[in-house]
């Protein structure tokens, strides 16, 4: 029988058994077999079936090895640890209030918790205890319920005045002409006027009791007070005593606001269970927190219920309308039992046989890492689950490229089935975590790039991408050729990265003393196709013995020539990427446009005639290297642009050059 995978309640008990090993305050084997019973009576109890391996004694100390792995910073102990137990042990150093929630549902969960509602200290257990202590027959003497809840008021002034030194008095509080409305406490600390509302029913209303009143519910802010009897919730089991917590408040607010909780009793008691009066902020953020988890269970119960069929954030809004969107979707982004498919929500429950194809997922994510050079995407990983797990996609309605794909990310990165982790990005990529992790296009086709050496052709990566299944329109946008030095053109199919050429202002420099060496032996302005192919040696050498070309040169002049003090230029028309420009200036060349470079090219091949037919005087500056062979054909006019040292005539077919 598979072993299922640890949650964070069964982590909470093993961490919690392991410091206390630490401490002294139990052995090791004491711990072991503790852990091991606690975790199988809680599977018990929950309904699960397991065998004599489920959480037995080996695998505890097993599980021991790993927290100490995390608790000693990696200097001993089983280094196979999962994401769970290291999230789960970050929590109990640094969130003590979050873990003993944790530790508390867990051990509700196994039945070792024992609320006693009479263990009850301090000033709070009086409060409680005038509260709760109802007179006897009350319906039948209205007089003494009146005055049962207005000692209980009195009991509770004078502790609130005590604690916060509340400045109403009690005989304002309890005058018989005021008004359920008028029921409340005005606080003042410092400054800020800050409502704290307590509902206690008396003066007019004295005749509900607790038996009959249901759940009252107010909305409350600073400033108004919403207590109509048309919120009443007329169908709230009777026998409860309620007390008003606000769901947003201010930080001043929310200490006064949670001293007293409101907490709901069996739907048989007549008395709640437990009121907690915090002394200590510590115990304000634990009381938060149990709403929180009462909350979450709410959530999960609702999925659970919508089985396959699943539910959207704005249709579970409708069932629980007292939640906001934004924290529907942070308990669906915390919530262990909550996957996330394509925007329907699925509790994990309604899943079958999701542990089995968890495991064969698992090897497939491991295949096709080691077949793709540690990628896959999300299409290549839909034909081969479509083709190993057809069963589990029908019995599981898992119909489309993104609900695989969304299981997939549930598993190994929401939960990290058994320790298995991956990086799940942008909806399309899953790859190794940590420094190997591919998040985009762009880091896919950089790791490629990395496997090649740094320099591959451009058949080599479309022919990549297909078989991982990743798109390959607009390549070359998405690698940002020409807008950022990233990859560079060798040749028309050829490229470079930038990283593999370890370009340092020591590699710039020596390409900055090449240039120099060129200008001074060939002028302030060179034709680039009349650079002699010797002189390129100068130049720092390329991974893999590559031979430096013109259009590499003119890649380095784009994004750093400003630091070597040359430029290109090239026609006013859009060129290819794997072009040749006209020439390379120094940065002290007065020439800047192409109609400069091809009037420089005329007065320095000494061509003393002024008028010519523009295809003649095209495939002159082609056979000068200014362009190539094949380019600016019936583009000419177009390419030197507004230039006044050009004149056209009307049909485009005659240049006349004035100079």
């Amino acid at each position: 029988m598979r072993q299922p995978a640890w949650d964070v309640y069964e982590t909470a008990i093993l961490i919690d058994a392991y410091y206390k090993m630490l401490s002294g305050s139990m052995t090791k084997k004491d711990a072991v077999k503790t852990v091991s019973d606690l975790l199988r009576k809680r599977a018990i109890n929950l309904g699960m079936s397991i065998d004599s391996t489920f959480r037995n004694q080996n695998g505890i100390r097993l599980r021991f090895e790993e927290l100490s792995f995390i608790d000693s910073n990696s200097s001993k102990g089983l280094r196979n640890t999962s994401r769970l137990f290291r999230d789960t042990m970050k929590m109990y150093r640094k969130d003590k209030v979050g873990f003993s929630l944790l530790l508390k549902t867990a051990n509700r969960q196994i039945g070792r918790e024992n609320d006693n509602p009479n263990d009850l200290k301090g000033a709070g257990s009086t409060v409680v205890n005038a509260i709760c202590k109802e007179p006897e027959n009350q319906r039948k003497d209205d007089e003494q319920s009146l005055e049962h809840y207005l000692n209980s008021l009195k009991v509770i002034t004078e502790w609130l005045s005590q604690r916060y030194s509340v400045k109403q008095s009690y005989d304002y509080l309890s005058d018989p002409n005021k008004s359920r409305h008028d029921l409340l406490y005005k606080v003042y600390r410092g400054s800020k006027d800050i409502v704290w509302v307590y509902m206690i029913y008396s003066s007019r209303t004295h005749y509900i009791s607790i038996e009959t009143e249901p759940e009252f519910i107010l909305d409350v802010s600073l400033d108004t007070l919403c207590c109509d009897k048309s919120q009443v919730r007329e169908s709230h089991p009777c026998q409860k005593l309620f007390f008003t917590r606000f769901d947003k408040i201010t930080d001043s607010l929310s200490l006064i606001c949670d001293s007293i909780e409101r907490y709901f009793s069996a739907d048989s008691l007549t008395v709640i269970d437990h009121i907690s009066v915090p002394e200590s902020e510590e115990k304000r953020q634990n009381a938060l927190s149990t709403k929180e988890v009462d909350f979450q269970i709410t959530v999960e119960n609702a999925v659970l219920d919508c089985d396959l069929e699943g539910i959207s954030l704005t249709d579970l809004n409708r069932i629980i309308p007292y939640a906001s969107i934004l924290s529907l979707k942070r308990i669906r982004d915390v919530s262990p039992q909550i996957i996330d498919l394509n925007g329907v929500l699925i509790h994990v429950d309604a899943i079958v046989d999701l542990d089995e194809a968890a495991s064969k997922m698992h090897v497939l994510i491991e295949k096709l890492l080691q077949k793709n050079n540690g990628y896959v995407s999300s299409i290549q990983f839909f034909e081969y689950v479509r083709t190993d797990l057809q069963m589990f996609l029908n019995d599981n309605n898992l119909c489309d490229e993104q609900k695989v794909y969304d299981i997939a990310r549930y598993l190994f990165s929401k939960i990290g089935w058994q320790g298995h982790y991956y990086e799940f990005s942008s909806g399309k990529h899953i790859s190794s975590v940590g420094e190997k992790a591919l998040k985009t296009n762009m880091d896919v086709i950089e790791k490629f790039a990395r496997d090649m050496g740094g320099v591959f052709q451009w058949d080599e990566l479309i022919n990549y991408l297909d078989k991982v299944g990743m798109k390959s329109g607009n390549l070359r946008v998405q690698m940002k050729i020409g807008s950022e030095p990233i990859f560079f053109y060798v040749t028309s199919e050829k490229l470079i990265t930038s990283a593999s050429m370890n370009i340092d202002e020591a590699w710039l420099n020596k390409v900055r003393r090449a240039l120099q060496n060129l200008f001074n032996d060939m002028g302030d302005h060179v034709i680039i196709r009349h650079i002699a192919p010797i002189w390129y040696e100068q130049l720092p050498e390329l991974p893999q013995r590559l031979s430096w070309t013109p259009i590499l040169l003119q890649y380095i002049l784009q994004f750093y020539g400003r630091k070597l003090g040359a430029r290109t230029i090239h026609s006013e028309l859009p060129v290819q990427y794997d072009s040749i420009y006209s020439m390379v200036v120094n940065d002290d060349c007065i020439l800047s446009s192409f109609g400069d470079a091809v009037i420089a090219f005329v007065i320095d091949s000494n061509i003393e005639e002024r008028r010519f037919y523009a295809e003649d005087f095209r495939k002159l500056l082609a056979k000068g290297g200014l362009i190539g062979n094949y380019e600016l054909i019936n583009n000419l006019q177009r390419a030197i642009g507004n230039d006044s040292r050009f004149a056209w005539d009307a049909s485009g077919e005659m240049l006349t050059l004035l100079i």
